[in-house]
């Protein structure tokens, strides 16, 4: 079901080694002020632009009151890889809320 209106944002992952880059050894940080987000539309789409090239982890809904994390089949947070000029499309993003 499509959440309309809602904030998505991305957190940047950092990894202990720069080789492993597997999601239980990864960490990552989102800001407030300074992650990239989007709002989704009336079908549940969003948009980021001028995204810097690395990993992120998608988080929706409002980080300070209710929110849920994109995870991977085995419940990490699930890293998407956005590289530089192309288009990244993520295909659907599932999200389960608490």
């Amino acid at each position: 079901m499509p959440l309309p209106g809602t904030v998505v944002r991305l957190a940047e992952v950092y990894y202990a080694e720069e080789d492993d880059k597997r999601p239980e050894t990864g960490a990552y940080a989102l800001d407030n002020a300074f992650s990239p987000s989007a709002i989704t539309d009336e079908q549940g789409y969003f948009i980021f632009q001028d995204i810097e090239p690395r990993d992120y982890v998608i988080f929706v809904g409002d980080i300070s009151v209710n929110y849920a994390v994109e995870v991977n089949e085995k419940g990490f947070p699930r890293a998407r890889t956005v590289q530089a000029d192309v288009v990244n499309n993520f295909g659907d993003v599932i999200i389960e809320f608490p």
